[in-house]
């Protein structure tokens, strides 16, 4: 598989998906893979001679096989957040400081008992186009999170390692884990508010839109 394949369908620690990717593609998510990654921090690099680099085509744009229009595998379209209450296993935290989705997605088949299921919110904005916010329940404790976000940003620079990672405190006070791509043009920020796990993330989302959209997205957010 490419690099690109591993990329596709990211629904999991959307933070490993972006940076601090260990040089090469059996490494990229850890043995597990993005959709399944109960971690933040990076995997640890292979041997030797398992090792190749990865290009700047993927370490720049990791989410490039991501469909923007279903960014959850097997998505399905529920047309309401009060709609898709009825699915989801954690309280929905809807994002007040935004307006109201273009499109709601729950990972399917609806009929199934799922307690990993997935919520993306789905919105087009002026100066971004595509953003979406992925909530889906904690795969950790809020005090083991932080301690895999620090070593994350511990990682950060050291060798066989892309990208950045930093911690931002947001409006609601919650410590959000902002990672960026090597040139700086595509970022994504988790947080855990309650258990839930919250990302936002779109195709042209930098460090500043990343920031300014999950400050919006916790402001007088509530659940329900």
């Amino acid at each position: 598989m490419s690099c690109q394949g591993v990329v596709k369908g990211v629904t999991r620690s959307l933070a490993l998906a972006m940076i601090l990717m260990a040089p090469s593609c059996a490494s990229l998510y850890g043995t597990q893979g993005a959709e399944n990654s109960s971690t933040i921090g990076a995997a640890e690099s292979p041997s030797s001679e398992d090792t190749q680099s990865l290009p700047p085509s993927v370490v720049n744009n990791p989410l490039a096989g991501v469909d923007w229009s279903d960014p959850i595998p097997g998505g399905v379209p529920v047309g309401s957040v009060q709609a898709a209450r009825q699915y989801l296993p954690f309280a929905v935290h809807v994002p007040k400081g935004l307006a109201t989705p273009g499109a709601v997605l729950v990972t399917g088949p609806l009929k199934e008992q799922d307690d990993t299921r997935v919520l993306a919110l789905l919105y087009d904005t002026s100066d971004f186009g595509r953003l979406v916010v992925q909530e889906y329940p904690a795969q950790q404790s809020l005090s083991d999170w932080l301690e895999a976000a620090k070593a994350t940003v511990g990682d950060t620079g050291q060798p066989g390692y892309y990208g950045s990672a930093e911690l931002v405190t947001l409006a609601d006070g919650a410590q959000g884990l902002l990672t960026t791509t090597p040139n700086g043009k595509l970022s994504v920020m988790e947080w855990l508010e309650d258990d839930v796990d919250m990302t936002v993330m779109g195709p042209q989302l930098d460090k500043a839109g990343a920031t300014r959209y999950a400050n919006l997205v916790v402001s007088d957010s509530g659940s329900g």
